[in-house]
C-alpha cells in the first residue's frame, strides 16, 4: 500500500552487499527516527486508553466484580499476544520488505476495539464478557503478530549503536502521551461510569491506534540482504527444537524470561487493593485508576531514559536484573500501604520497573542469532513466554479471589526474587557473544 509511494531507500534496487546495506540504513535514519518517534507516541496514547494494568483490570471488575476474571483477562492479553509470535515468523521471515504485513496486522488488531466499544455499550453485562474476551482474543492475536513484524523492522532500521539512545528517547515520548491518555480515560470513565465512559475510552482507543498505522507506513526500509526460505506453518513450529539447541544461553533466556512474568502480575491489582484499602466509591475508583495510569506511566517515562541510556554500552540483561530486584522489594511493601499517597509511590516504582522489563525485554531479542533468524527468534522467545503469560495472570487472580491480595504480593516478591537470580547466574547477555559464535543453520534441517 505505502510501498508505492515511499521509496524504500536511497538505492534504486535490493543492495549487493553489507556495506551498501548498512549506507542506505545509516542514510535513512534521521528519517526513520523522527517518523518512530511520532508512531512512538500516536501508539502509545491509543494504549493508554485502556491501558492494560490500570484501566481494563478496573473496566474488568466493574462489569463482573471477580478477581479472578481480572486475572482471566490479564492472562488473555499476554499469552495471546505473545503467543502469536510463536508461529508469525513463518509468515514473513521469507520476506526481504515487511511493511506490508505489519500493516495488515496493524489493522487486524486494532478494528476489534470499535467492536469492544460498540458491544459494552450496547450488550448486557452477561452478554458483554464473553464478547469482550473473544474479540480481545482476536485484537491480542493480531497484536502480536504486528508487534513480531514491527520489532523485526526496528532492528532493520535503527541501527545498533542508535538503539540505546533511539528507543530511551520513543519510550519517553511515548509514556508521557500514554500517561496524558489515561488520565484523559479516568475523566472519562469519572464523568460517565460504565458503560458509557468504557465504551467512549476504547473507541478513542480505536481510532488513536488507526492513525499511527498511517505514521508507520512512512517508515523506509531497505530489503533484506538474506531471507530464510519459506516455510510452513507447520515446519515452523517443528524447527523451534533446532533453535533451542543449538543456542542455549537463548534457550535458557527464554525459560527465564518466561517465569519472570510473574514479577509482572502484582501491578494490575494495585488499583483493586487501593480501591478496598481506601474503601473508594465507582467514582473515585475510576478517578484513582486515571490517577495510577499517569504515576505509572510518568516514571516509566523516565525510566525509558534510565534504562535506555544504561544499556547503551552495557546491554540489555542487566536492566532486567535490576528490575526483578526492584519489584522483589516493593512487593513486600505493598499490603503494609494504607494511604493513597503511599500506593501512588509504590505505583511509580512500577512505573520504573515496567520501563526496565519491556524495554530490554524487546531489544535484547534483536541480539540474539543472526539477522536471517532474527524473526524466528523473536518469535520463539516470545511465545515459550507466552506459557508464563498465560499461567501467571490466572494465578495471581486466583490467589487474589481466593486468598488475599497480600498473598498475591508476597508470592509476587518470592518469585522476583528468583528471577534475578536466574537472569544473573545461569544468563549472558548476547551483545557479549561475538557475532561468529552466534549459531548459523539451516531451518528446514529439522524438518
Amino acid at each position: 500500500m505505502a510501498d508505492k509511494n515511499i521509496p524504500l531507500g536511497p538505492l534504486d534496487q535490493k543492495p549487493q552487499n553489507k556495506k551498501e546495506y548498512d549506507e542506505a540504513v545509516e542514510q535513512n535514519y534521521p528519517y526513520n527516527r523522527n517518523v518512530g518517534f511520532i508512531h512512538g507516541v500516536l501508539h502509545f496514547a491509543g494504549l493508554g486508553f485502556f491501558w492494560r494494568q490500570t484501566i481494563l483490570p478496573n473496566f474488568v471488575h466493574a462489569l463482573t466484580g471477580s478477581d479472578f476474571l481480572v486475572g482471566l483477562t490479564t492472562s488473555v492479553g499476554f499469552a495471546f499476544t505473545q503467543g502469536s509470535q510463536l508461529f508469525g515468523s513463518a509468515l514473513v521471515e521469507h520476506l526481504a520488505v515487511k511493511k506490508k504485513p505489519l500493516l495488515w496486522f496493524g489493522i487486524l488488531s486494532r478494528i476489534p476495539w470499535f467492536f469492544i466499544a460498540m458491544a459494552v455499550l450496547l450488550l448486557s453485562r452477561d452478554i458483554a464478557f464473553p464478547v469482550f474476551i473473544s474479540l480481545y482474543v482476536v485484537a491480542s492475536s493480531c497484536m502480536g503478530l504486528y508487534l513480531l513484524v514491527w520489532t523485526d523492522l526496528m532492528s532493520k532500521v535503527i541501527p545498533v549503536k542508535n538503539r540505546g539512545s533511539y528507543f530511551a528517547i520513543r519510550n519517553f515520548l511515548a509514556a508521557c502521551a500514554t500517561a496524558l491518555a489515561g488520565i484523559l480515560a479516568g475523566r472519562i470513565i469519572e464523568i460517565y461510569l460504565y458503560p458509557t465512559g468504557y465504551a467512549l475510552s476504547f473507541f478513542l482507543a480505536f481510532l488513536v491506534m488507526s492513525i499511527d498505522l498511517f505514521v508507520i507506513a512512512r517508515t523506509k526500509e531497505v530489503p533484506s540482504l538474506v531471507v530464510n526460505p519459506k516455510v510452513t506453518i507447520k515446519e515452523k513450529l517443528s524447527s523451534i527444537p533446532l533453535y533451542l539447541s543449538k543456542d542455549k544461553n537463548y534457550k535458557m533466556y527464554c525459560i527465564v524470561r518466561s517465569y519472570a512474568n510473574v514479577s509482572r502480575q502484582g501491578v494490575p491489582f494495585y488499583i483493586l487493593a487501593a480501591t478496598a484499602a481506601l474503601e473508594l466509591s465507582p467514582q473515585e475508583a475510576a478517578a484513582t485508576a486515571g490517577l495510577f495510569t499517569f504515576a505509572l506511566l510518568l516514571t516509566q517515562t523516565v525510566g525509558n531514559l534510565i534504562w535506555g541510556y544504561y544499556s547503551q554500552g552495557r546491554g540489555w540483561k542487566a536492566p532486567l536484573e535490576a528490575v526483578c530486584l526492584l519489584i522483589g522489594i516493593v512487593s513486600f511493601v505493598v499490603p503494609s500501604i494504607t494511604t493513597l499517597a503511599g500506593f501512588i509511590v509504590i505505583v511509580g516504582i512500577s512505573g520504573l520497573s515496567n520501563s526496565g522489563f519491556m524495554l530490554p525485554s524487546l531489544n535484547i531479542l534483536m541480539e540474539f542469532g543472526r539477522p536471517q533468524h532474527r524473526s524466528s527468534y523473536i518469535g520463539i522467545a516470545n511465545g515459550i513466554s507466552a506459557v508464563g503469560a498465560l499461567i501467571s495472570p490466572l494465578l495471581a487472580g486466583a490467589i487474589a479471589q481466593w486468598f488475599s491480595y497480600t498473598i498475591l504480593f508476597y508470592f509476587v516478591g518470592i518469585n522476583s526474587l528468583i528471577s534475578f537470580a536466574l537472569l544473573k547466574f545461569l544468563v549472558t547477555d548476547p551483545r557479549h557473544v561475538p557475532e561468529e559464535e552466534k549459531p548459523d543453520f539451516d531451518v528446514q534441517a529439522s524438518t
